[in-house]
């Protein structure tokens, strides 16, 4: 649109160029009459009555066939200002849509982060008191049932061995307890950072699902800030859950590395691979996700097959200036 204001623009100033020239034809007309009559003056001696007709009809035609398309000119050069005019209004109203809708969405991302860090925080609350307050109970429980069967022992073997049993459950309900608290929030990624985190939820994948896993970390420890640890994990978590759900895999290469202000982690499955229809898809949900996390890093996601089959996903979060991503 801007451009056509400037078309508009050159061609007002060339209507400007055109009037003017009319202006001077229907000048030059008139002091073409009033020179013939002087002219009759020098040449004859006195004024000619031939002379001053054909002047004054010279001047009265340039003048009827000049002014309408004078009238016209000035027509068309008031519809172009008034077209100039709402189209400007027009752009200006479209650049100040553009910036809202653009403030809208960064009000949306910041709120969509907020809401991710308020639920990691409910989520380490759950997962130290489902910890705490469970596994200590559970732990009184076991020593209390061990005692029984201590006493037991010898003497009702019915009983004993029915300890024996309610001491079986409690033990796996505290390996439960553990499990689902360390999934709610890992220990390990608050404790020993990022590396050590990923390090842990690749080998707890391999052995919970039976994929071949590889790892390459570089370098092996790096400190990034703790918000952007916890993004990265959880792309981790639901890459690896796709994985396990859609891929079909055998085996998943996983790297994550630190270098020149750059954060890179890359998942790739030698799996069936991701169809394009499945990335554009709005309802997936966890791709969504990953790419809110990204975008509010002002990182790059990329999902891909590459030509030898599987897929391969691809996060880079730049770590320079962090101290302004505060909520």
């Amino acid at each position: 649109m801007e451009k056509l204001t400037d078309v508009i623009s050159s061609r007002l100033e060339s209507i400007k160029t055109s009037h003017l020239l009319c202006f001077v034809v229907i000048s030059v007309e008139i002091i073409t009459a009033i020179m013939n009559s002087i002219m009759g003056v020098i040449w004859l001696g006195h004024f000619s009555h031939e002379l001053i007709l054909v002047g004054t009809i010279d001047a009265f035609v340039g003048v009827i066939v000049v002014a309408p398309i004078a009238i016209s000119i000035n027509e068309k050069v008031v519809r172009l200002k008034t077209l100039n005019e709402v189209l400007s209004e027009s752009i200006e109203s479209s650049k100040r849509v553009e910036n809202e809708l653009r403030a809208s969405q960064e009000e949306l991302r910041k709120l969509s982060s907020h809401l991710q860090s308020v639920r990691e925080e409910e989520r380490s609350r759950i997962a130290r008191e489902i910890h705490d307050e469970l596994g200590q109970a559970l732990t009184a429980i076991k020593m209390d049932v061990a005692w029984l069967k201590k006493r037991l022992d010898g003497k009702d073997a019915v009983l004993s061995e029915k300890a024996a049993a309610t001491m079986k459950i409690i033990d796996g309900t505290i390996q439960s307890v553990k499990r689902i608290a360390t999934e709610l929030r890992p220990g390990v990624l608050d404790h020993l950072g990022l590396a050590a985190a990923v390090e842990w939820a690749v080998r707890e994948f391999e052995n919970r699902t039976g994929i071949k896993c590889s790892m390459l970390l570089e370098p092996e420890e790096f400190e990034i800030d703790k918000r952007l640890s916890t993004d990265i994990f959880r792309i981790l978590q639901e890459s690896l859950t796709n994985v396990m759900r859609h891929a079909s895999a055998t085996k998943v290469d996983v790297s994550l590395k630190a270098y020149d202000d750059v954060l890179e982690l890359v998942i790739k499955d030698n799996g069936r691979g991701i169809t394009k229809e499945k990335i554009s898809d709005p309802s997936s949900f966890g791709l969504l996700g990953i790419k809110e996390r990204v975008n509010f890093w002002n990182g790059v996601f990329d999902i891909c097959c590459p030509e030898q089959g599987g897929t391969e996903i691809r996060v880079r979060v730049p770590t320079r200036q962090l101290e302004n991503k505060v909520l």
